[in-house]
């Protein structure tokens, strides 16, 4: 273990304080047990709300921002400040992180970017129009020189297919790579 971690390890015996120095059998699955730990804490809203990516908690906005006729977002009733669409999604960010934390959980400060009209999310761009490439991966693929070995055009394998979902019949283009 680095050894700034090694203070959060820290436990009690009869011996005195004891801190691990190196990752406990077993503890590499670590991470998929948070995961799983995310899931099952948040799965009433996962889909609808966020799809929790490792220890990352993405709070999916509103489907529409209720515009009205004359292209205005529509506002709460009680407070014609707020829009509606706004308010709904500070209800979920809300709502998960309260469950979190009811069961103990924290988010760092330093990490949460809230209301954001785009996010890197797992080198995907979201908006609110959907899922895009993120450009640095689509430039990432422009400057790719040519291949010369197995292993080349395996790291370029595992560069594109990033981007498979956006590439129709990326499978079939990519076989032959293979």
């Amino acid at each position: 273990l680095d050894e700034q971690s090694r203070d959060l390890t820290m436990f009690q015996t009869p011996l005195g304080m004891f801190c691990l120095t190196v990752l406990l059998m077993g503890y590499t699955n670590s991470v998929q047990i948070l995961h799983n730990d995310l899931v099952f804490i948040l799965c009433n809203k996962i889909l609808d709300v966020t799809n929790p990516y490792t220890d990352n908690v993405l709070v999916i906005g509103p489907c529409s921002r209720y515009e009205t006729a004359d292209r205005t977002e529509e506002t709460l009733p009680k407070n014609e400040g707020i829009q509606k669409f706004v308010y709904k999604h500070l209800m979920d960010v809300n709502w998960i992180l309260q469950r979190v934390k009811a069961v103990g959980g924290t988010f760092s400060g330093k990490k949460i970017m809230l209301c954001n009209k785009s996010a890197i999310f797992v080198r995907h761009k979201l908006t609110y129009l959907g899922r895009e490439a993120e450009e640095s991966q689509i430039q990432k693929v422009r400057d790719w020189l040519p291949y010369k070995s197995v292993t080349e055009v395996q790291g370029f394998l595992g560069t594109v297919g990033v981007l498979h979902v956006f590439i129709r019949n990326y499978a079939k283009l990519a076989q032959p790579l293979n």
